[in-house]
């Protein structure tokens, strides 16, 4: 929330105006920063993880499943962020509201109920356990579902932003 709305809460947005940058194109930038932001977060959990492994007295597991679980990880960071893209989307001019933190921890958490009834196909966050194939044999999965729904969150991001788009087009920035 900070990271999106620190030019509302410094005051800063209308320097960033006089410099002909649009504020569409400052929100966009930030998402990608944020998406990058995620990703090295993942990679470097990945590598903690496999420092992890090197020092544990039992190396009977080969390097590939190293491999593999890294790009679970990173699958799955980047899973959960664009679970989570709507969210910020819908609420990414509330410069001194955490409403969006707040919905966003009660989406994570009912995630917790939902991976156990049968259900992981249809909420986003636990989809992209079947699309990174994270699987233990627990979890059951109904074919491409988790797919569509993966595409109709990125679907509902891309409408969210247009009409954002156009909502912050006609606000007055100055």
């Amino acid at each position: 929330n900070y990271l999106i709305n620190v030019e509302h809460i410094s005051g800063a947005l209308k320097n960033n105006i006089t410099c002909a940058v649009s504020v569409n194109k400052l929100y966009v930038s930030k998402l990608v920063a944020l998406c990058l932001i995620n990703v090295v977060f993942a990679a470097l959990n990945a590598f903690l993880t496999y420092l992890m492994f090197l020092f544990l007295p039992h190396k009977s597991e080969p390097i590939y499943h190293f491999l593999i679980s890294m790009i679970q990880l990173i699958g799955i960071s980047l899973g959960v962020l664009i679970a989570v893209l709507p969210i910020l989307i819908l609420f990414i001019r509330q410069a001194s509201s955490y409403l969006n933190v707040v919905i966003a921890f009660v989406y994570g958490f009912v995630g917790v109920f939902v991976a156990g009834q049968n259900l992981q196909d249809y909420y986003p966050i636990t989809a992209f356990l079947k699309i990174v194939n994270y699987n233990n044999g627990s979890l059951t999965y109904h074919g491409n579902t988790s797919y569509i729904t993966v595409f109709i969150v990125l679907l509902f991001s891309l409408i969210a932003w247009i009409f954002m788009a156009q909502k912050l087009k006609k606000a007055d920035y100055a």
